[in-house]
């Protein structure tokens, strides 16, 4: 019997073909699913994790968030469990810098051979994880809102508005109060380097005292009354949140104090709360948004593990988002209030459009590329 070898040699490279073919086929259909880890479920968090699911569905990924609450322990003891059990697992995750735990969690990335980008809350100075690529190559990416130019712009917006309503002290001089946030945390570190910056260009300006509130609201309220006796020509309050800003406002009331006559306060996150009390006068101005990073750390972590890799050709893997301002004087308003509207507006929204895998040329990473109004 004649057997034609030519034959079943390409008989047989068809045959591989053919599988080869239907494995790197059913290799692109494979879901992604990423994970999320945060701190508290509620205001920011909560806000930043609805856009990141919202995010993800529209990019066909399968989504998990995980809370570990103000823990650091827990969180990186979370993390680890989650990376390490194969039904948990997952292809890329996004986390901020809580508490310095950095490193720790860059560790466990690499032990888990898992990409991981950082969002929100970067590195401080005391931190010697490095860049992303370098130290620790799965630490792919780093995005995190322009921190100094919000404490910049929260001071001089606060000073302009105390100039219009002449907010002086005896001394012909405005006078602040400094809820400062955590000195742990790069965000705050940033934004009041920020009020430094912007305070060197105002020489009627004084601070009376600097207080340490760690992102507390009623170590805000309490700093307040202990401020507003001691510091009679105290009449502007800056925070370094929105909740130090509504826990002074409301802690002024409750004093006698009127908001927006006797003092003007205001903060930073521009949460959709925010809004009634900007409009009441309660609150002078709110800088933020930057929740919205949470849409950018999602498709910055879906391109790159497409194969759409937002830092190749020389890039730079590490970029800032900017912020939105609230006050008196925009023109509009977030569309959003609750729960409810955020949920709504982001399904409103095609996220797929942001993507380079898609449609997207560059990335902006511009709060105003969802909130256009303000």
């Amino acid at each position: 019997m004649f057997i034609n070898k030519g034959f079943i040699f390409s008989f047989t490279l068809s045959i591989i073909f053919f599988l080869f073919s239907n494995e790197l086929s059913a290799s692109e259909k494979k879901t992604l699913k990423i994970a999320h880890f945060y701190s508290v479920e509620e205001g920011f968090w909560g806000i930043a994790t609805t856009f990141a699911s919202e995010t993800a569905k529209d990019l066909d990924m399968e989504f998990d968030s995980y809370s570990y609450g103000l823990s650091p322990l827990m969180e990186v003891e979370l993390i680890k469990k989650v990376l390490n059990d194969p039904k948990t697992k997952p292809d890329g995750f996004i986390f901020h810098n809580f508490k310095m735990r950095g490193e720790e969690i860059l560790e466990l990335a690499k032990e888990a051979n898992v990409p991981a980008l950082m969002f929100n809350a970067g590195p401080t100075p005391k931190d010697k994880f490095g860049d992303p690529r370098e130290k620790y190559p799965l630490y792919i990416g780093l995005i995190t809102p322009d921190d100094e130019k919000a404490g910049f712009d929260l001071t001089n917006t606060l000073i302009s508005i105390a100039r219009e309503k002449k907010l002086y002290g005896e001394d012909g001089k405005i006078h602040l109060c400094i809820m400062e946030g955590s000195r742990y945390s790069n965000a705050a570190i940033l934004r009041k380097k920020g009020l430094l910056k912007a305070l060197s260009k105002h020489k009627d300006v004084v601070i009376d005292q600097y207080f340490d509130t760690n992102w507390d609201q009623e170590r805000a309220k309490n700093a307040f009354s202990i401020a507003i006796k001691r510091y009679p020509d105290a009449k502007v309050f800056w925070n370094a949140s929105d909740s130090m800003a509504m826990g002074i406002a409301e802690q002024a009331k409750s004093m006698g104090k009127i908001p927006n006559v006797d003092f003007i306060t205001g903060g930073i996150d521009l949460l959709p709360s925010i809004q009634s009390k900007v409009t009441s006068g309660d609150i002078a101005v709110s800088i933020g948004a930057h929740y919205t990073e949470s849409i950018w750390a999602v498709v910055l972590l879906h391109d790159y593990l497409k194969g759409c890799d937002f830092a190749k050709e020389d890039q730079s893997p590490i970029y800032k988002s900017t912020m939105l301002t609230l006050s008196s004087k925009s023109k509009g308003v977030l569309p959003i209030n609750t729960k409810e509207d955020i949920v709504k507006w982001a399904e409103k929204i095609d996220f797929k459009k942001f993507s380079k895998c898609y449609q997207k040329e560059q990335y902006s990473f511009d709060a105003r590329d969802f909130f256009n109004n303000l």
